[in-house]
């Protein structure tokens, strides 16, 4: 696989996030235009919604970042070009997918729990972090870029 190739692959998958973002607030936008009836902000199951958008947020975004530093810095000791390439598309795909989903978590328990902001704060940080997961040729050179060669 060729470089093109797979930065093209990655902007789908990233695209893809921003997309289904996208159409998760244009449904809730129609349901609740339509007498959807939010979950209550303090019933049991509002609060565990809250959390676990929280924890995911908090968990993934940088973690997920952390994550794809310490695989790349793996992947560099790759001798194949082709396997390293195959390697770094499989890591970075899961690197935008799990942070893109932070994006949707938000925005769906943001229509769920009745217009809550701090659930859009949240979507909204995962939103800032699928930025620095965009894909291009420079960024991924500079990843696999090995600064002690042998």
């Amino acid at each position: 696989m060729n470089k093109d190739t797979i930065i093209k692959h990655l902007y789908y998958a990233y695209y893809a996030m921003l997309i289904l973002a996208i159409v998760v607030a244009t449904l809730m936008f129609y349901l609740l235009k339509h007498d959807f009836n939010a979950i209550d902000r303090q019933s049991t199951a509002g609060i565990t919604l809250q959390y676990f958008v929280i924890f995911y947020v908090v968990l993934s975004v940088p973690g997920m970042l952390y994550w794809f530093k310490k695989e790349c810095d793996k992947i560099k000791l790759i001798k194949d070009e082709d396997e390293q390439y195959t390697a770094y598309q499989k890591r970075a795909l899961l690197r935008i997918i799990i942070i893109g989903f932070g994006v949707s978590f938000g925005i769906l328990a943001f229509y769920l729990l009745g217009g809550y902001t701090s659930m859009l704060w949240c979507a909204a940080i995962s939103a800032i972090g699928l930025i620095f997961t965009k894909p291009n040729k420079r960024k991924m050179e500079l990843e696999l870029l090995n600064e002690n060669p042998e």
